[in-house]
């Protein structure tokens, strides 16, 4: 394991277990491609706290932000 693949982790306690699983699935296959789904995540959650009423609502009343990187 890298320096960079423990720091990923260690950042990753702060996540929702979801997110978690998705950056350990990435750091499995590729730690730059985890590092940049880390990146975008933290850029997502700095925005939706921001503000949290910008994002459409979804199913259950959740609110939707994409991951523009990861988007298909």
């Amino acid at each position: 394991m890298t320096d960079k693949t423990s720091k990923l982790l260690q950042a990753a306690l702060s996540l929702s277990e979801e997110e978690r699983a998705a950056l350990e699935w990435y750091l499995e296959r590729s730690e730059p491609a985890a590092s940049k789904v880390f990146d975008e995540l933290s850029r997502a959650i700095r925005k939706i706290s921001e503000a949290p009423q910008r994002w459409p609502v979804g199913k259950a009343g959740t609110r939707k932000v994409l991951l523009p990187a990861f988007h298909l």
